[in-house]
């Protein structure tokens, strides 16, 4: 499951995406973009066919190229950059107001990080890929790593130790990776 952005002139926001045939999960959409989740089952490797349907019109096909993992952290910002949407471990937002603490846990928001396990003896589905941390170039312990429980499947959590050794301050850097490929760089989060 990979969310990935598609940018299409004149879409409405009522319109079916279809991935190989398959009808996409939309998670947003306006005039010139559709946010969807790629149906499981594709595969990670090769391309997939994209194509809106509006009002029983198709647009022409798109091509995307699949991998087993893409992986990104989503900002408070927006923009891929800045504050990582990042929850402490009391679940205030991390921040200026609230910055975590060494040795405390956080949840860490995003997607792109691959497959999910059939349902485990927690009933949550993990990665199936294991994802590792650094905070601040320094390993994390990551301690959970799959869907966002009561979120689409699109909206991956990741559980991570911040590790004693870390480095405090306003933007501290974070970056998780996952089959060989990192997350994004610009992403922050706050330590005291």
């Amino acid at each position: 499951n990979y969310n990935n952005h598609f940018h299409v002139q004149g879409a409405r926001p009522t319109a079916v995406f279809r991935v190989n045939g398959v009808q996409a999960p939309v998670l947003f959409s306006s005039g010139t973009q559709i946010n969807f989740v790629i149906p499981a089952g594709l595969g990670s490797t090769g391309n997939a066919s994209l194509q809106v349907v509006c009002n029983g019109v198709s647009s022409q096909a798109g091509t995307l190229a699949l991998s087993p993992a893409n992986p990104a952290i989503f900002t408070l910002t927006e923009t891929g950059t800045g504050q990582g949407a990042v929850l402490n471990q009391d679940y205030t937002a991390n921040g200026a107001q609230s910055p975590a603490s060494l040795g405390s846990y956080i949840f860490v928001y995003g997607t792109g990080f691959g497959d999910l396990s059939p349902a485990g003896s927690d009933e949550l589905q993990h990665l199936a890929l294991p994802v590792t941390a650094s905070i601040g170039g320094v390993a994390a312990q990551v301690t959970y790593a799959g869907e966002a429980p009561g979120f689409t499947s699109g909206l991956q959590q990741i559980n991570i130790l911040i590790p004693e050794g870390a480095p405090v301050g306003l933007t501290v850097p974070i970056q998780l990776f996952v089959n060989g490929v990192s997350t994004q760089s610009g992403v922050s989060i706050e330590i005291q």
